[in-house]
């Protein structure tokens, strides 16, 4: 499935679980967010990649366990989100932004597995 084919299952899913009003304006606002966000990006990757956030992160013993797209891993495995612990990951799944609807069950499992390690 394409980008294109992605965005028309996500539209579809989307009207299909709220009302129509509901539906087009969390539509427009995931499009208003997407434009200021694209803007933005090559500043934080700029900053991002030359800042040493393990040094400077009180939370750094908490695991954190990262869900993102494949060709993001490497950022996330170098971020700020990612922690010192034995338990942390950056688990890669699909293509697409919306991940989390598409990947729910490996999702939900894998939470699972984070708290089991924690108690």
């Amino acid at each position: 499935m394409g980008q294109d084919g992605f965005t028309q299952y996500i539209h579809k899913k989307l009207f299909l679980y709220f009302p129509s009003q509901q539906a087009n304006l969390i539509w427009q606002t995931a499009e208003n967010s997407e434009k200021s966000a694209s803007k933005f990006a090559i500043q934080y990757k700029n900053f991002s990649d030359s800042f040493d956030w393990h040094s400077h992160t009180r939370l750094s013993k908490i695991p954190s366990v990262i869900f993102t797209e494949k060709y993001r891993k490497e950022e996330y495995l170098r971020s700020e989100f990612m922690t010192d612990n034995q338990y942390s990951k950056v688990i890669s799944l699909g293509d697409f932004h919306y991940i989390h609807w598409e990947e729910l069950i490996i999702i939900v499992e894998e939470i699972k597995e984070v708290i089991k390690n924690l108690i």
